[in-house]
């Protein structure tokens, strides 16, 4: 009477002990760069309607992932800018900050003198294929833009920039080849389970004929 009640507890044990092991939390690394942007701008002879590029820098630059230091799982962008425009004149028109899916615009309608136009913007972006980031060397990634143009009014008209700037955050996380050892593969766990349970039922079934 005493085997059988522990040989129950002793099942249960093992499974608790199994599926413990198979949810074992995967420990992760991140590898983290930031670039910072400034900008500025201006002109004070706009005579046309045309759109006018107030600054355009070039692409930030990043570290392509190093498979030396383990497997890459994700790789995400995220960015803000913020900046101003003071434009002057008597006029009608619009601005437009932007920097890769996000973008700001801004408009004015001025009887002389000046007024400032106020731009953010920011967001997120994962990189669907790592390959393109992992390995030697550098990649860019999008263009912190800013354009002008006059719909309509007198000319000339100007522009100037106020404090412009932006931060581009590129985050990749991996996992090393311990952590991926740390894991049990889930056919492994599929076959020792159902075995445990079929020698459970077996001892079951023999204790039971045993008895009569």
């Amino acid at each position: 009477m005493h085997s059988a009640l522990h040989h129950p507890l002793a099942i249960v044990g093992a499974w608790a002990l199994l599926l413990g092991f198979a949810t074992r939390p995967v420990r992760a690394g991140t590898v983290t760069q930031t670039v910072n942007l400034t900008a500025s701008g201006s002109n004070n002879n706009v005579t046309n309607g045309r759109t006018v590029t107030v600054f355009s820098l070039a692409p930030p630059s990043f570290n392509k992932f190093d498979p030396s230091l383990g497997t890459l799982f994700s790789a995400t962008f995220q960015w803000t800018g913020t900046g101003s425009l003071v434009v002057g004149g008597n006029n009608e028109g619009r601005a437009i900050m932007s920097y890769e899916t996000s973008s700001d615009t801004e408009t004015w309608n001025i009887y002389g003198g000046s007024t400032t136009l106020n731009f953010a913007v920011g967001g997120s972006e994962s990189v669907l294929d790592l390959t393109t980031v992992t390995g030697i060397g550098t990649f860019t990634r999008g263009t912190f833009l800013e354009t002008y143009q006059l719909q309509q009014g007198f000319f000339p008209a100007t522009f100037s920039t106020g404090p412009t700037s932006a931060t581009v955050t590129l985050q990749y996380g991996y996992r090393t080849q311990g952590d991926q050892d740390a894991i049990p593969e889930p056919s492994t766990v599929s076959y020792v389970l159902p075995s445990i349970l079929a020698l459970w039922l077996l001892r079951r079934m023999g204790a039971r004929l045993n008895s009569r």
